[in-house]
């Protein structure tokens, strides 16, 4: 999920912006969820998820905390977007391990 181009044969990839962490977050009754880059430490009212896929599919049997640890070999997942979300829908967000969502 890392922003990456190449110029001239050399690869670069973007900056990680302070306080940004990859999260797992559920938006609103809809039960949306997506996985992606975002920033809950501010006060803003909307909040931007950098990367984001939709989780069409959990593939889990336990819970979607499950998903931390990254996608199980059934989940599915949306095409990547950036995506805004108003702070006043949010309803969980999970800490995630960015390097097992890089898929």
């Amino acid at each position: 999920m890392e922003n990456r181009i190449t110029v001239n044969g050399q690869t670069y990839v973007a900056e990680k912006a302070a306080g940004e962490a990859m999260r797992i977050v559920i938006v609103d009754k809809s039960g949306l969820t997506f996985v992606g880059r975002c920033d809950l430490s501010g006060d803003n009212e909307q909040i931007v998820i950098h990367d984001a896929r939709c989780i069409i599919q959990w593939g889990t049997s336990k819970h979607l905390a499950e998903l931390v640890n990254g996608p199980t070999k059934t989940t599915q997942l949306g095409a990547t977007a950036d995506v805004t979300v108003f702070r006043h829908n949010l309803v969980a967000a999970y800490d995630t391990d960015s390097e097992a969502w890089s898929c």
